[in-house]
């Protein structure tokens, strides 16, 4: 019998590991999908078709612990949002949700799901109805990472509820224009390595606290970081803010929070701008920036 080496033995292994994420402990299930079906978990689901569907309400809805492999295809339909995610422990992986001309949104609830490559459009403007991806209040721990989401009029993320992270996601309008910012509320996300470009910003509803802000990249948009009232305890750190309309980084009031390491160049509204009359309670340390202003004064000492 041919003896086995180091280099068989970790491709062996790769190929293992790659398969239990996709199946975990479960069989995959082989029933065609359908528009107004609910897969409930544990268990592996293969969408090998796109589907378009006309039904007013989610065209499908996953529930604890189940794990969709989209296979590169779509769910989209008239529904503000084609796919709905309830529960625990729901995965989605690799597909696309709405499409050009089309609605495609995502309606997220519960605690413990992962979204993984996805790409998010919403081409018809809806009236102003919500959002590409909607994560609801109460929600816990929802994991989106490495998706694109383009949408028309309407937030790219609305992101509620606790101990989210947001992750090296692309984030613009689409071909239509207008939307596409990430609004962050609730409390404890983490929001890291993603990409802004075009008409969004990374905005802050009044009371949401406790949030880290760390590699992301703003350029191009209406906006980079904007902390409103009320918005407390944040560390911001290591972003690049460049070429944005109105300001790089803006602090409407003391937020008890530390700014450090940022790089803000070019923005038309000011690359850091404190409103407050001396820092007050703002930390800031190590940033670059061109245009500093503290309360309307360039260049004051508070601001580093």
């Amino acid at each position: 019998m041919p003896r086995i080496g180091f280099r068989e033995w970790r491709s062996l292994l790769q190929i293992c590991a790659a398969w239990l994420l996709c199946v975990g402990s479960s069989a995959t299930l082989a029933e065609a999908i359908e528009c107004g079906d609910t897969l409930v978990g544990p268990g592996t689901y293969q969408l090998n078709e796109d589907l378009l569907c006309d039904e007013a309400g989610p065209g499908l809805r996953l529930t604890d612990g189940a794990l969709l492999v989209m296979n590169g295809h779509s769910i989209a339909g008239r529904s503000a949002f084609p796919l709905e995610i309830v529960g625990e422990g729901v995965r989605v992986v690799n597909g696309r949700v709405g499409g050009e001309f089309l609605i495609g949104g995502i309606r997220v609830e519960g605690r413990g799901h992962r979204l993984i490559g996805l790409t998010v459009e919403q081409e018809v403007f809806n009236g102003g109805e919500c959002c590409g991806l909607l994560v609801t209040e109460g929600t816990e721990g929802v994991d989106i990472t490495r998706s694109v989401i383009r949408v028309r009029g309407v937030p790219a993320i609305d992101l509620r509820g606790s101990g989210h992270t947001v992750s090296r996601n692309e984030i613009s309008p689409g071909p239509l224009g207008g939307g596409g910012s990430l609004l962050v509320d609730g409390t404890g996300h983490r929001i890291l390595r993603n990409l802004i470009e075009g008409s969004g910003r990374i905005a802050f509803v009044e009371g949401s606290s406790g949030h880290l802000i760390a590699r992301n990249v703003v350029r191009n948009a209406s906006a980079g970081i904007l902390i409103t009232s009320n918005v407390t305890q944040l560390v911001v750190r290591r972003n690049r803010l460049e070429n944005n309309r109105l300001e790089g980084i803006r602090v409407s009031a003391a937020s008890q929070s530390i700014f450090s390491g940022n790089w803000a160049f070019g923005n038309g509204g000011g690359d850091l701008v404190d409103a407050t009359s001396n820092c007050v309670t703002n930390v800031w340390r190590n940033n670059r920036a061109g245009v500093k202003s503290v309360g309307g004064t360039l260049n004051h000492p508070c601001m580093r």
